[in-house]
């Protein structure tokens, strides 16, 4: 995402959804002593970790965390010379995500860049014996976010917000190791979809418990595709 956001020295960049932090505090490195990050979370919670870590690093002072939502940033317009959102679009409703995008176009400067990261959750795969159930589990999972298919939509949402030269990298995370994210995303998806009504709690038993099998053979697999999107506010 840095390579992707062309970030040099001494810029000022804005993350929206910043979370505990762990981009945000790669972000202020990349722009070194003279740079500035400010990071948007809209959870109480998840805004304090980002500033314990800023702090853990002896960053805090480049940088802060305030609380606040994407589609009503309270930062000042033409502020950053690149703003991120890593994973956000996906979870916003349609009308929210354009304010999020217009407003991220706002706190950049003319020629800055705006970089979106999402996934298109069509393309979580689980490699799993009952294909069939694995099927219904995976297509019932796609219910649980508000634009599940934002990778492939992210390049047109931001040519929408104004921007221009937009260009997409698609970095395909690939698991086998049980210690890995997708294992737990797979048994969660699973268990979300059962609460949903979706599967019988009988068929989430057997599902998971074929899971384990396969981690415990060493044969578990699983991918999923993230869409990086980055455009330039014209000048």
């Amino acid at each position: 995402l840095i390579t992707l956001a062309n970030l040099v020295s001494g810029e000022t960049v804005v993350e929206v959804g910043c979370g505990t932090g762990p981009l945000l505090l790669d972000l202020l490195t990349t722009v070194g002593p003279a740079g500035r990050a400010i990071g948007i979370e809209p959870q109480p919670y998840l805004a304090a970790q980002a500033r314990a870590r800023l702090a853990r690093h002896g960053l805090a002072e480049r940088a802060e965390v305030r609380i606040g939502r994407a589609e009503s940033l309270e930062v000042p317009d033409a502020l950053a010379d690149v703003c991120v959102a890593q994973t956000v679009l996906l979870h916003l409703p349609a009308p929210a995500c354009t304010r999020a995008l217009a407003e991220m176009a706002r706190v950049t400067k003319p020629g800055g860049r705006v970089l979106t990261l999402d996934q298109d959750m069509s393309t979580f795969v689980v490699n799993h014996p009952d294909t069939d159930l694995t099927g219904r589990i995976l297509q019932a999972n796609l219910r649980q976010y508000a634009q599940p298919w934002m990778g492939r939509q992210a390049r047109g949402r931001l040519l929408d917000a104004g921007l221009r030269d937009v260009r997409v990298q698609v970095i395909v995370q690939a698991e086998t190791d049980p210690s890995g994210f997708l294992v737990g995303s797979a048994e969660r998806a699973a268990r979300r979809v059962a609460e949903m009504g979706a599967i019988s709690a009988a068929e989430l038993e057997a599902w998971l418990r074929q899971l384990r099998e396969l981690v415990e053979a060493e044969r578990f697999f699983a991918s999923l595709n993230y869409y990086a999107c980055v455009g330039r506010k014209p000048a």
